[in-house]
């Protein structure tokens, strides 16, 4: 599983929790900056889809937003080589 796909899981399952009016998620939604003022409470009334969701997966990796990290991820793949595979003929 890819970095990507990592960051993808984790943010669906903000989402989840954030429907399921899980309160830990209060405070990672506060993470965003426009959000920073909010109780646990206000962030649960927030309507939450899933690109907010990336974002703070984003920033909590150490990307400036949801596209940087897809960005950083699709260069990473492409600088990694493929192993030679060598036959041994007898």
């Amino acid at each position: 599983m890819s970095k990507l796909d990592a960051f993808r899981k984790q943010a669906k399952l903000l989402v989840r929790w954030h429907r399921e009016g899980n309160y830990s998620i209060g405070g990672r939604i506060r993470g965003l900056p426009r959000y920073s003022a909010l109780t646990d409470a206000e962030a649960l009334a927030l309507k939450f889809p899933l690109n907010e969701a990336q974002e703070i997966v984003a920033r909590e990796a150490g990307f400036e937003n949801w596209a940087h990290s897809r960005r950083a991820s699709r260069t990473r793949r492409s600088q990694e080589k493929p192993q030679a595979r060598h036959r041994l003929i007898l």
